[in-house]
């Protein structure tokens, strides 16, 4: 979805009603890695979330960050998927935010060990979970 029509969807389905929290969460990167972005994806991010913080009206938003799955490890010309997802993890630490590991989650198995570079069916069930248990420990944390 498009930033414009995210955020009208968003400020419309709020009206009239006040959170104590906003937690996003966040999967993306991989075409940011294969496009080879990976130096202006903390950037990228960076200004997202000062534009929702701006458009939003807060300066309080959580994000938590899905690392991109390791599917890229065995091809020679990674360096731009590693820099993603060591970017991910950077952005992850930083106070307010938290990141989740998927490296388990892309179906790879003896066969293909790399796995996909989407989930499978039990593997996007297992990711949601991960997502709202992450949520929670943001929002009850002290």
């Amino acid at each position: 979805m498009e930033y414009k029509p995210l955020i009208e969807t968003a400020l419309a389905a709020a009206k009239d009603q006040s959170f104590d929290t906003v937690s996003f969460i966040w999967m993306q990167g991989e075409s940011d890695a294969n496009n080879r972005l990976s130096e202006v994806y903390e950037e990228s991010f960076i200004k997202l979330v000062n534009k929702l913080k701006k458009d939003l009206g807060r300066d309080d938003l959580q994000f938590v960050i899905a690392r991109i799955n390791d599917y890229a490890r065995s091809r020679p010309d990674n360096d731009h998927w590693r820099s993603v997802r060591e970017t991910q993890v950077k952005l992850g630490k930083t106070p307010g935010n938290a990141w989740i590991d998927t490296d388990d989650l892309n179906g790879g198995d003896a066969n293909k060990p790399d796995g996909d570079i989407h989930f499978p069916e039990e593997g996007a069930v297992i990711l949601g979970q991960r997502f709202a248990d992450k949520a929670i420990e943001l929002i009850t944390k002290p």
